[in-house]
Parts: C-alpha cells; structure tokens; sequence
C-alpha cells in the first residue's frame, strides 16, 4: 500500500482510539464511545463485536500467543 494512500477499513465508529493487527491479519480497534472492540477478517467488510459488558474500551493488543488484550478504562481492568 502507497503510504500517500487512505483506504477505509470500515465504517459506524463512534471515537476509534486503538487498533492492533494479529497474525493472521485480523485488525481489532478500540472505540470507547460505543463500548466495543471490533475485529475485521482480511477482505472482509463488516466486523465482528468482540468481548461483552465493555465500558469504555481504550485499548487493544494482541500477544504473541494470539490472546486479544483490551484496556477496558470503564470497569478499571484489562480483559
């Protein structure tokens, strides 16, 4: 990708603050204005809604293991 170049990934987010990208592609992003973490697949143009009883989700990386980590800033832990 031409590092000029803006490409969308996906639409409907209310305030995205963090993104990370496992193995196999997959991008997670943080947005704690809707309370989610979404993951997009490769090619894919809708997202899945991962975790539950999120409150403010600031943050999101992924282990070496795979394990998605999510700073949830509202409920003061790491889930």
């Amino acid at each position: 990708m031409d590092p000029g170049t803006v490409t969308a990934v996906g639409s409907g987010f209310n305030t995205p603050e963090a993104v990370a990208i496992d193995a196999a592609g997959d991008t997670f992003y943080a947005d704690p204005g809707s309370g989610a973490v979404l993951e997009f697949t490769p090619g894919s143009t809708s997202a899945i809604e991962i975790g539950s009883g999120l409150s403010q989700p600031s943050g999101v990386a992924v282990d070496g293991a795979g394990d998605v980590l999510i700073a949830d800033t509202g409920n003061n832990c790491i889930v």
